[in-house]
């Protein structure tokens, strides 16, 4: 049994949040002692320094991202609720606090938080070194902390990556050399995307293995143990979760959903808290879901509409119909389009303002056409894994 610990993005979002407990599952499971390495992201440094708007957006913390898309003044007036919030807003807060502290508690953490600068000065002490998944390896959000690189990680000690994504299909010229320097002094890699691997040898000349994100380790009865036991929604519902500081897909959105109500014949629209659709009366936002919550409500769902890498995971892992929107604007953020093409399902990809769907058969997604895909994918990431634990 080798002691890991892995540093990853463990609390920009919902996504974020499960791939950090499905690293840790897996590494468990598997034997081994897994330590999440309680790294602090964002701090001013990378406030100060990070990129481009999607950056800007991300950089704010988790718990306050969600109150900004989701508490908005024009919500609670189309609603009859009391425009002053702070009673309000101080109960919901502290019940979404106290839903994913109790989620990651399940997580082993390093007893010391680490910053860039701490984390050179005194880094902790493992058998193997590890970074995880999510955008990690990107950096408009980091500039130049390489600490996802493990650069404060010993020389003589074990380090691999799985399922590190750059968050883009083209590199960022000014930072080549250093991560070129990193990345070489790594054992092994996995990258999420296959656009990755050709990033990996294009810095490093080293080959790495394109492997699935952590969430997709797990199989839909895993996450059934975690996932919150009662669903306040009732009856059949078409699920919304978008992320907008990638994407704004609204109007589209919105006519695509309309247009999915019709062909399914289901009223009710079930949206993870997000501002655009504050207007609409007649969705239902839910804008107190942890972790748990979040994962009943994709389970119970029964077709989901998104914008975000983790909620078309999720909707994969899951079997669920759903459209994956994208946007009609150039852009090198292929996280939702690389996962929908290794899996051949890049039908289920809705670029705003392309023709909505004009049939029932246009919605209905047959599993049993990608099912090998989905099982091959799974098999080589667990084998990569076996591959580099077991040396």
């Amino acid at each position: 049994m080798s002691k890991i610990g892995f540093i990853t993005i463990q609390q920009a979002n919902y996504g974020s949040v499960l791939q950090t407990f499905a690293t840790h599952y897996v590494l468990k499971k598997m034997g081994h002692e897994p330590v999440l390495i309680d790294y602090q992201y964002p701090t001013e440094y990378h406030k100060r320094n990070a990129m481009g708007g999607e950056a800007k957006e991300y950089k704010l913390p988790l718990l306050e991202r969600i109150w900004k898309n989701i508490f908005k003044y024009s919500y609670r007036l189309l609603n009859g609720l009391p425009v002053s919030q702070s009673a309000y807003q101080k109960w919901v807060l502290q019940a979404l606090i106290a839903k994913y502290q109790e989620f990651q508690s399940q997580l082993n953490v390093t007893p010391v938080s680490y910053d860039m600068e701490s984390i050179q000065i005194n880094p902790p002490v493992f058998d193997i070194y590890m970074t995880g998944s999510d955008q990690t390896w990107n950096p408009r959000y980091y500039a130049h902390d390489y600490s996802f690189l493990l650069n404060f990680a010993p020389d003589n000690k074990p380090k691999f990556a799985y399922a590190a994504s750059y968050g883009t299909s083209e590199f960022y010229p000014q930072y080549a050399e250093d991560y070129g320097k990193f990345l070489n002094r790594y054992d092994a890699i996995s990258t999420r995307e296959s656009t990755g691997v050709k990033i990996t040898k294009e810095l490093s000349g080293k080959d790495a293995v394109h492997c699935c994100d952590p969430t997709l380790l797990l199989t839909k009865d895993d996450w059934m143990q975690f996932a919150a036991e009662v669903n306040p929604i009732k009856g059949k519902y078409i699920l919304v979760y978008m992320q907008t500081y990638a994407v704004n897909p609204y109007p589209y959105s919105d006519n695509l959903i309309q247009r999915v109500k019709k062909l399914m014949g289901i009223d009710n629209v079930v949206v993870i808290g997000c501002e655009i659709y504050d207007r609409f009366k007649g969705y239902t936002l839910v804008y107190d879901a942890g972790p748990r919550e979040f994962l009943r409500l994709f389970l119970d769902a029964t077709f989901v509409v998104c914008c975000s890498f983790h909620s078309v995971a999720f909707s994969i892992n899951f079997r669920k119909p759903f459209y994956a929107i994208a946007s009609n604007q150039k852009t090198t953020d292929n996280r939702q389009t690389d996962i929908l093409k290794t899996l051949n399902l890049e039908s289920r990809t809705k670029m705003i303002g392309s023709p909505l769907p004009t049939s029932i058969s246009d919605i209905i997604l047959d599993y049993t056409l990608v099912e090998k895909k989905i099982q091959e994918f799974r098999t080589r990431s667990f084998d990569y894994l076996n591959n580099i634990l077991n040396r």
